[in-house]
């Protein structure tokens, strides 16, 4: 009986240096910005307001950026760090809890925050949707490891029981904004053509009633909720829950990140006329404490604003020439001797 041997199936050659293509070999292993950047000034400032004696907010603003520095070389190298290649952070947190330890609360969560961010294994400058679901899991690594920490120490110690704090973080690469958050400290978005968009969901109970329709917003129900946190880093048994929104960014939008001392003081109609009055960072900031005390300062307040600016546009790599600096695709100067 004859036997017909199947043929062998023919195969891929696997996805190895050796079978890429030069322009796939680039993609893997380099990268350029694939368009114009954004470069943000921020400005912060924090009040104890008229009433609390402590002040138990904090705030971080951090920027962060990709350089090489050249020790010694007898080529004259252009400098190393190029439009987009940096990131910003802005943290906002507020304490609350465990007697007088809120303030501790606070300044453990942000303390906390820049060593892990010291201590990262990896970080990147270009957005992608596998960076953001990588984003979403470091953060709530992040959030975690913060609310340990807090647990720990209130654990130590019976008079730092029931400390905890809320956390907004609010995290620019290139034109994408990130919001990771627990609690009330809002994060806010002016763009030039649009009103002031709230990124951020209050962990309120509160808020809990709105959204199972129970409250309307501004009712009497809502104000006396409003105060009542469902969720925070430390402070309670449950482990935190991490919240999160993503958006784009464009030139001269405006980013506000802020405790309820600014927000149960001041509607978002008010914050948005302020914002756009005042273009600079700085005198933002200023303008919207000013506000909070002027209508009762009932808590701490802590705002930080930032505004975005586009930089200049980096080629986009599809081959040689066009990724390589112009000078390299030139071809080279004849020499005088000397």
């Amino acid at each position: 009986m004859n036997q017909t041997s199947n043929p062998t199936p023919r195969r891929e050659p696997p996805e190895t240096d050796q079978y890429l293509s030069f322009d796939q070999l680039v993609a893997r292993y380099f990268e350029r910005g694939s368009g114009p950047g954004l470069r943000a000034d921020f400005a912060g400032l924090s009040h104890p307001g008229r009433v609390r004696e402590r002040n138990e907010d904090q705030f971080l603003v951090v920027r962060r950026q990709r350089i090489r520095e050249v020790l010694a070389s007898s080529v004259l190298l252009e400098p190393a760090v190029e439009a987009g290649d940096e990131i910003s952070s802005v943290v906002v947190a507020d304490g609350m809890g465990g007697r007088e330890f809120g303030d501790l609360a606070s300044y453990l969560a942000l303390r906390t925050a820049w060593v892990l961010g010291a201590s990262e294994v990896q970080w990147t400058l270009k957005p992608s949707e596998q960076i953001s679901e990588e984003l979403r899991q470091k953060a709530t690594a992040f959030f975690q490891i913060i609310d340990h920490v807090i647990r720990n120490m209130a654990a130590k110690n019976p008079r730092m029981s029931g400390m905890g704090t809320t956390l907004s973080l609010a995290h620019q690469i290139g034109s994408t904004l990130y919001v990771v958050y627990a609690g009330d400290s809002r994060v806010y978005l002016l763009r030039n053509q649009e009103g002031l968009e709230q990124l951020t969901h209050d962990h309120t109970m509160a808020q809990l009633l709105i959204d199972a329709g129970v409250a309307e917003p501004g009712s009497e129900l809502a104000r006396k909720t409003r105060r009542v946190l469902t969720n925070v880093l430390g402070a309670n048994e449950r482990s935190v829950r991490v919240d999160y929104a993503e958006t784009e960014l464009a030139d001269g939008d405006r980013l506000l990140a802020c405790t309820d001392g600014l927000t149960d003081m001041v509607d978002d109609t008010t914050i948005e006329r302020i914002l756009r009055e005042h273009e600079a960072p700085a005198a933002a900031c200023q303008a919207l404490i000013d506000q909070a005390l002027a209508n009762g300062g009932r808590d701490n307040v802590t705002v930080v604003v930032g505004r975005f600016t586009q930089t200049v546009a980096q080629p986009t790599p599809s081959g040689l020439t066009e990724y390589l600096p112009p000078i390299l695709s030139q071809p080279p100067k004849a020499r005088r001797k000397s």
